[in-house]
């Protein structure tokens, strides 16, 4: 089900703001968990997320809702974010 007609219907919150990123978290009604990581900045950007920093306090597998598939297992993600592009993960608990 795509995430804007999940039937919780909850509106994500916001978890970081700062000058490069804004993170959003959504609860779904299945009991996974969208994550939206946003780059402002004009340049390429490192990305470190520890999920507990977000209230998310259990392991996960992280699928990357762009690329349609799963692309890790844990409490974290790292990576590299795009300028002013968004990264859009759907967490599920394992």
């Amino acid at each position: 089900m795509a995430l804007n007609q999940d039937a919780l219907g909850k509106q994500a919150e916001r978890k970081l703001k700062n000058e490069i990123w804004d993170v959003f978290v959504r609860p779904l009604a299945n009991g996974d968990y969208a994550i939206a990581i946003l780059n402002k900045a004009g340049d390429t950007q490192n990305a470190k997320i520890n999920f507990a920093d977000l209230g998310l306090n259990e392991k996960y597998q992280i699928r990357d809702l762009w690329q349609h598939k799963v692309i890790g297992k844990g409490n974290k993600w790292a990576g590299q974010v795009a300028p002013h592009e968004t990264k859009v993960f759907r967490l599920k608990k394992i």
